[in-house]
């Protein structure tokens, strides 16, 4: 099933013919995206009998099996399972697309479903749509927790575990957070916080039953506070620095809830110094940024107000590290463009990518994400597109438009003998051949598969992505929601919200960076101060020394260069259709913002 712009829909079903076409027995057991299967053949068979009203019951059910979940999502969470699969301005079915008649179906066959994943997603559905029906509020609540409890919280299935209860904590609190059912729900999950507190391996299922109940009850606990610290100290001598760190921070947030400066702080001293243990273990791989911890770990012993002889060891061993770093970085090789065998090097490289992400941690693939993805090579795609104009002709003497989303010319490029060349035409050769090769291999090859490997094997969750923006001098103070929710929305596919939330954070943050480089950022005219805009940061005095030349092509070309993608002056003038958003630019600029988030302690020269 798939959504243009402009199409609306309806099912056109009661509630007892949805229940005519399921079998209970044939689907106990199967999870939601097998449903959909199911229901999608049995869809197919009704519609070759041409039984219509069998098949849109079934497409009904494919629909809310099929959409796409973000709970930390302010507004309904049920999205499209995929945008521009068929064309631009495409997608498949979100909950919003339902009419009252589909709900009224759909919540006349909730207390029918025998199968608890079912159940539970078409009660969330219709609780979303219609937050008046407490009913089925509580018919939600109750099936995730029943979820929860079939699953388990060992292995593998901790997360999903973890999920089943976060949301049905999220609906109870919705419910009023001094209703009965809310009331009940907290009491459980404190309740199986301690069953499993004394249990090392299930450290990561308490810091999130820690988060959640931090989350709705916002208040200080003192329990918590000691299972926190008692995880984070027993996980430090395990070597395992990366969860004591998340410990510690928990408990210096429940410490800071309840005013007790002094125990925060040793909190806060604790998990900086995981950060140091966490980058001297790093050191064994250089590929996974050792150098980048031992960075976020001086700032946060400068922050914690750590002895000055320990910052200082800190800093030795990061300038120690960044030389083993540079050793390590190599290019993308791009030479499988020109390979007659291209589609079967393409479909090699993308399994290989995946396999090794498939093997690391949520925080090592988004560190793998970007570090060993880097950005184009400025001397080397100068040199290549010198090679190109010289060795074919035509390259240079033909006359180049570009166009833009209307198909209006915005640009044009005359011709140019070899020997005429001027940098301006370069660049512009340049711009072009990135926008046409580079930048697309890149995203197809490495960026996407990475991005869809890390989704499906982890998620991506608000506080999972905190690292990349705590402490980060690149990241202007109050602006670390905006880059964590634009992130979030592009592991998600949802790259109309990525690129609205991360392009406009991105300029704050280049003006940030020469801003403390001692540059100045506004202008001043007649007495009046106005902050100089992207298109005027991306060519001021000191760009290049901080970014470089090989980020900075990147940066003009995806967001300002009309032989580029001009991405931001697009978007801001209100150019680009929804469809518009669903390309190249804004995953690679998504890349880009993870990259900079990452490298940023080193671009706001704080390292030094």
């Amino acid at each position: 099933m798939l959504m243009s712009e402009s199409d609306t829909s309806s099912f056109k079903v009661t509630a007892q013919q949805v229940l005519e076409v399921i079998d209970h027995i044939a689907i106990t057991q199967l999870s939601l995206r097998k449903l959909a299967e199911h229901f999608g053949d049995l869809a197919k068979e009704k519609k070759h009998h041409r039984a219509l009203t069998e098949e849109r019951a079934c497409r009904l059910l494919v629909a809310a099996c099929s959409f796409l979940p973000n709970f930390e999502f302010k507004g309904n969470p049920f999205g499209p399972w995929w945008h521009n699969l068929a064309g631009p301005g495409t997608r498949s079915l979100m909950a919003e697309d339902l009419c009252d008649e589909d709900i009224n179906a759909l919540e006349g066959i909730v207390t029918s479903l025998q199968n608890l994943e079912l159940r539970a997603r078409i009660a969330d559905v219709v609780w979303e749509c219609r937050k008046r029906s407490h009913l089925i509020g509580r018919d939600a609540i109750q099936s995730y927790i029943q979820i929860a409890d079939a699953i388990g919280h060992k292995g593998v299935s901790y997360l999903s575990y973890i999920q089943c209860i976060e949301r049905a904590a999220q609906i109870s609190g919705k419910l009023g957070l001094k209703s009965t059912e809310h009331s009940e729900l907290i009491a459980s999950i404190h309740a199986r916080l301690v069953a499993l507190s004394h249990d090392v391996g299930s450290a990561r299922v308490c810091g999130h039953l820690i988060r959640i109940l931090l989350q709705h009850t916002l208040a200080y606990s003192d329990p918590q506070a000691r299972i926190a610290k008692s995880f984070a100290k027993h996980l430090e001598g395990e070597g395992l620095y990366d969860l004591a760190e998340d410990f510690w921070k928990l408990a210096e947030r429940i410490h800071r809830l309840a005013q007790q400066k002094d125990d925060a702080w040793q909190c806060q001293l604790r998990a900086a110094e995981c950060l140091v243990a966490i980058a001297d273990k790093q050191s064994e791989n250089p590929d996974l940024g050792a150098s980048g911890w031992m960075l976020r770990a001086v700032e946060a012993l400068r922050k914690a107000k750590a002895p000055p002889e320990r910052i200082a060891y800190a800093h030795k061993r990061l300038l120690e590290l960044q030389q083993q770093t540079l050793k390590t970085f190599k290019s993308i090789p791009l030479d499988i463009i020109q390979r007659s065998d291209f589609q079967e090097q393409f479909e090699r490289c993308t399994n290989e990518v995946r396999a090794k992400v498939s093997e690391l941690t949520f925080r090592d693939s988004l560190i793998f994400l970007a570090t060993q993805i880097l950005p184009t090579n400025w001397q080397e795609h100068r040199e290549a597109t010198l090679e190109h104009l010289k060795s074919n002709v035509w390259a240079g003497i033909v006359n180049t438009v570009q166009l833009d989303h209307s198909g209006k010319i915005s640009e044009s490029m005359a011709p140019k003998l070899f020997g005429e060349l001027d940098e301006e035409f370069i660049k512009q050769k340049m711009l072009e051949g990135a926008r046409q090769t580079t930048w697309p291999v890149i995203v197809n090859l490495w960026i996407d598969p990475v991005r869809q490997t890390i989704v499906n094997l982890h998620g991506a969750r608000y506080h999972d992505l905190a690292f990349l923006v705590t402490n980060n001098p690149f990241v202007r103070e109050g602006r670390e929601g905006l880059y964590l929710r634009g992130i979030q929305a592009g592991f998600y596919g949802d790259w109309a919200v990525a690129t609205h939330l991360l392009a406009p954070q991105i300029e704050d943050s280049i003006r940030r960076v020469l801003q403390l480089r001692g540059k100045v950022t506004s202008t001043l005219d007649s007495g009046i101060q106005q902050e100089r805009d992207i298109n005027q940061l991306l060519w001021a005095d000191g760009i290049v020394e901080a970014f470089g030349p090989d980020i900075l092509f990147d940066l003009r070309g995806i967001l300002i260069e009309r032989f580029g993608y001009n991405l931001r002056n697009d978007m801001a003038h209100g150019l680009l259709n929804e469809g518009d958003f669903y390309d190249v630019s804004s995953v690679y600029l998504w890349w880009l913002s993870i990259m900079l988030c990452w490298r940023g302690y080193c671009i706001a020269n704080l390292s030094e």
